[in-house]
């Protein structure tokens, strides 16, 4: 009976590991995307040439903090799999 509690604990600590590190990187994801919403899409009027310009210049940049995103989510969609596939296979 205690080596299914002890298991249990270990489980539930290693859960709670894997959790952590999800939410620390959707919160990483969150910002990126924040900056690419707030600095990039929202503060352009794509209506003058100053601000397709300003769009055009800023392109580069906030490319990459959608790479940085999409990088995020693949990370986050690889260990909610992970966690799906051990629950449903515990032996893996």
């Amino acid at each position: 009976m205690e080596t299914i509690r002890a298991e249990k604990e270990r489980a539930a600590y290693v859960l709670s590991e894997e959790i952590t590190e999800m939410a620390l990187n959707l919160e990483r994801a969150e910002a990126a995307m924040q900056e690419i919403t707030d600095e990039f899409f929202a503060a352009f009027d794509v209506s003058t040439e100053a601000g397709r310009f300003s769009i055009a210049a800023s392109y580069r940049r906030y490319s990459i903090f959608a790479d940085i995103v999409a990088d995020y989510l693949f990370i986050i969609r690889n260990a909610l799999q992970d966690l799906t596939d051990k629950g449903t296979h515990p032996e893996i």
